[in-house]
């Protein structure tokens, strides 16, 4: 399966399986080269749309569509089965046109006999307009998909990799939202086929969403779609981010566009279209993978992109044991674990619910009460021995005169973080 499909959307319909095979509402399947070339051109058995989606209507007057292929050193196989299921399975007053864009391969089976397979494409399909785009050297995915939209003539553009297959009805449900609304970008759901014995597995209806990192993921759709128990419909979804070749040095004609366009905020892009994806908006303090929030969370080993996701906080659960826990932030909470933590700077790190401040004793941090003391540790500059010596202050509250001095030196082997 694959997350580089740019019919991405607001709007996500059950179809595709790879190679890619599409089903209702839209599906499709993907194989490996190697295996490719002993298979028919015309597979049979894949599963296909859900029973509800072959048993929909869908209007007569939709818009046309043209099919964008890219590829690299595809096998001609690939190729050949995409093309092929495209035209069977898309319905003629539908399918206006292929447009296939080679990113300047070098396939010696690319040349002559893939010329010679698309002229039979077009003399079995005189109504079919059949289009080539080869690149002078390798431009990338994004610059392919350019190519091949400029090339387009059709209503609608579907631009997809080379490695697809398509099932019956997969267009109908596609072209229906857009000819409800326009503006909207939709995708289908992506089957696959396994690489090791060709079967094809069925995924089901999720959308596509992306972390801070801004990797490709699956994201369950709203509770209200699940109600309505019917696969058929579609689902709203955020936006898959993706490289459009942007300057990140010079975005000033992309500032320009935003106000030209009268564009929202991205803080309304969280708040309306993917609220599930946590803003990090109240990070006080961070340190390698420790991060303090303002609600007097203490996340240790990073920090989860989404809400739904339990991060892991230090902990304090009031036991006579005076070492901090590492526990799931949620879990604590309905355990009643303290989990919220007050933090001044230059002064304690004490537990909202315990009132236990944290410190490093004997290098090893721990849990304590100072009835009402405060702390602070200064760090001296490290000596050529590369030790770092530590201080502890223990100051009343109210006088600020020093009663007690503590100091303890660590040895840090050089390279150490």
């Amino acid at each position: 399966m694959t997350c580089s499909v740019s019919f991405e959307m607001e709007l996500s319909l059950p179809f595709l399986s790879a190679y890619v095979y599409m089903s209702c509402c839209g599906s499709a399947n993907i194989c490996r080269m190697e295996a490719s070339p002993s298979l028919p051109l015309r597979l049979i058995g894949a599963p296909g749309s859900p029973a509800i989606c072959l048993e929909k209507t869908y209007p007569k007057d939709l818009p046309t569509i043209g099919v964008v292929l890219i590829y690299l050193d595809e096998a001609l196989s690939i190729l050949k089965r995409a093309i092929r299921s495209i035209i069977d399975r898309t319905s003629k007053s539908l399918l206006k046109e292929i447009i296939l864009v080679d990113d300047h391969s070098s396939n010696d089976d690319l040349k002559l006999d893939f010329d010679l397979f698309i002229k039979t494409i077009e003399d079995q399909n005189p109504g079919l307009i059949m289009t080539r785009v080869r690149h002078s050297e390798q431009l990338g995915l994004t610059t392919a998909r350019i190519s091949g939209w400029k090339a387009a003539t059709a209503d609608v553009v579907a631009i997809f990799d080379a490695h697809i297959e398509v099932h019956k009805l997969w267009a109908e449900p596609l072209l229906t939202q857009i000819k409800g609304d326009r503006t909207v970008i939709v995708s289908p759901v992506f089957d696959k086929v396994n690489y090791y014995d060709l079967e094809v597995v069925g995924y089901g209806t999720a959308s596509h969403a992306f972390d801070w990192a801004l990797w490709c993921m699956y994201e369950s759709f709203m509770p209200e779609w699940y109600k309505l128990k019917d696969p058929s419909l579609p689902g709203n979804k955020p936006f898959i981010l993706q490289d459009h070749g942007i300057d990140i040095g010079d975005v000033s004609e992309r500032k320009e566009l935003r106000k030209r366009l009268n564009c929202k905020p991205f803080k309304w892009y969280l708040d309306n279209v993917y609220p599930l994806l946590d803003p990090w908006d109240n990070i006080l303090a961070y340190g390698g993978y420790t991060y303090f929030r303002e609600t007097g969370e203490l996340y240790i080993g990073g920090i989860k992109s989404h809400k739904y996701n339990a991060n892991r906080c230090l902990t304090d659960d009031g036991a006579k044991d005076n070492v901090p826990g590492l526990n799931d932030c949620i879990e604590s909470l309905q355990k009643r674990i303290g989990i919220y933590w007050d933090f001044t700077q230059g002064k304690e790190i004490k537990n909202k619910q315990t009132g236990r401040c944290l410190e490093i004793i004997k290098a090893k941090l721990v849990q304590q009460w100072r009835d009402g003391r405060l702390y602070r540790q200064h760090l001296t500059e490290p000596k050529d021995d590369q030790e770092i010596t530590v201080s502890v202050e223990e100051e009343e509250a109210t006088g600020g005169e020093t009663v007690d001095n503590v100091e303890f030196e660590e040895a840090i082997e050089e390279g150490d973080e």
